[in-house]
């Protein structure tokens, strides 16, 4: 589903089931299948694998993100490769050359707005189930602006 307020330039494809909400704008980019990208979410330059969650007011740019991710709210990415099930919590800044491992976690430190980096053992199975069960409750109430897309959608300016 792409909501009517989605802002899409360049070459966009965005997999099936894949849910995007009110002012989003997508700019040159690949979004795999069964993604939610939340409102006012920013991705330009990038690709993000299947089964991510983008949260609200997240910037990513020239970067690339694996299958099985989350990128917390406010989150802000800038040429930086993350693995396949990763989980960054909210307001994490990460740019140029950063690369995050599978299976990794990066919450930011709010006392002095640097990020660590938490690995291994996160319960990446009991997360993205939560997901999947907000993703399909979030597609079933979807509001009337969204128009449902049952195939990869193409769109080139």
């Amino acid at each position: 589903m792409i909501c009517e307020s989605v802002s899409m330039t360049g070459n966009v494809r965005v997999g099936v089931e894949t849910l995007v909400q009110p002012q989003a704008v997508l700019h040159d980019v690949v979004v795999g299948e069964r993604c939610v990208i939340e409102e006012r979410v920013s991705i330009s330059q990038c690709t993000i694998g299947s089964c991510c969650q983008v949260q609200s007011g997240a910037t990513i740019h020239n970067s690339v993100v694996g299958n099985f991710c989350s990128i917390g709210i406010g989150s802000r990415l800038s040429g930086v490769k993350v693995g396949n099930a990763c989980i960054l919590g909210p307001n994490v800044v990460l740019s140029d050359g950063t690369v995050i491992d599978d299976n990794s976690s990066v919450f930011a430190c709010t006392s002095n707005a640097q990020s660590w980096v938490v690995t291994p053992n996160i319960n990446i199975k009991s997360h993205f189930e939560q997901f999947e069960q907000s993703r399909l409750a979030l597609s079933a109430a979807a509001s009337p602006q969204c128009l449902q897309k049952n195939f990869a959608l193409k769109k080139k300016l």
